[in-house]
């Protein structure tokens, strides 16, 4: 009874062997999140792993707000297990959440990676010494940016301290703070460094510039 019993364990062993065989997606790179500049190329693949050669899972990317936005994305199927991603010159609007789904019968896999495209960004005004100022008078100082369509998030200090907006009145910011109006202008106390950081809003690129008042 020793033989029967040996071979109908080697035969549960294998079923159990296929039966815990899971399919799961692969996305290449395996980097989460993607970051990359404007104007890059960025390839992607899905692949299903833990399938046989014969299978024929049904592979789609999808992307939160749609793939054929810009223009600039292609995909194509490389193999029946193999599904590629192409963004060609991308752009900050390529940036969102991108979906892998493979249909392999009932049930339904999923996996996400996340890309995001900065813009290069430099600044409009690169006069950094504003010069003599009258007491008394108003005065914009400016941080702006070129292109205008890249969005950035600015922060003034001076002396290392952030400027907040209405202080004491004396400070208002404008066009998303990228202008700062120092009212009242009195030379003692207001002249000297003002610094401006800028950040993309995927805060993967900074700047700072600095502003003199005499």
């Amino acid at each position: 009874m020793r033989l029967p019993l040996l071979v109908f364990a080697l035969i549960f062993e294998d079923l159990c062997s296929e039966v815990y065989v899971v399919p799961r997606l692969v996305i290449i790179p395996d980097t989460n999140p993607v970051q990359k500049p404007a104007g890059a190329q960025i390839p992607l693949l899905c692949k299903v792993d833990g399938v046989s050669e014969a299978a024929r899972p049904g592979i789609i990317w999808i992307k939160h707000d749609g793939l054929d936005r810009t223009g600039n994305v292609e995909v194509k199927s490389l193999d029946h297990q193999t599904m590629s991603l192409l963004i060609k010159n991308a752009s900050s609007e390529d940036s969102g959440v991108y979906t892998c789904q493979a249909q392999i019968g009932s049930h339904l896999l999923s996996k996400t990676v996340d890309v995001i495209i900065f813009e290069n960004f430099a600044f409009a005004d690169k006069k950094t010494d504003i010069g003599y100022v009258m007491a008394t008078a108003s005065v914009n100082v400016s941080c702006e940016v070129t292109p205008s369509s890249v969005k950035v998030h600015t922060v003034w200090t001076r002396g290392g301290v952030p400027i907040a907006q209405g202080l004491e009145e004396k400070y208002k910011l404008y066009n998303h703070d990228a202008i700062l109006e120092i009212s009242n202008y009195d030379p003692s106390k207001d002249a000297g460094e003002y610094v401006c950081k800028r950040f993309n809003f995927e805060m993967c690129y900074k700047d700072e510039d600095f502003r003199h008042f005499q």
